[in-house]
């Protein structure tokens, strides 16, 4: 077999794959590599303190609930304020 649960004595034995094969295989692993420890992430929450910030903007406790947490924070990035409420002048 040319695999083996322990990696320090791993052995690849290049005979048991075609050229494509490899050529994806090593296409695939170098893809991976360049990836390094970069890692994506979705925000789900807005935090005490983004919502401190966005009362700050005037922005009233209902309104902050229907807001989506990355909405939330481009509100905070832009420093957009509250504008009046709907209805008032």
């Amino acid at each position: 077999m040319p695999f083996d649960n322990n990696v320090e004595d791993f052995v690849f034995d290049t005979a048991l794959f075609d050229l494509n094969a490899l050529t994806a295989l090593d296409n695939i692993y170098k893809s991976l590599e360049s990836v390094g420890s970069k890692s994506a992430s979705v925000k789900f929450m807005i935090t005490l303190q983004e919502e401190a910030d966005l009362t700050a903007l005037g922005y009233s406790k209902e309104q902050i609930n229907k807001l989506k947490p990355l909405e939330a924070e481009d509100i905070l990035k832009s420093g957009i304020n509250a504008g009046p409420p709907i209805g008032r002048e």
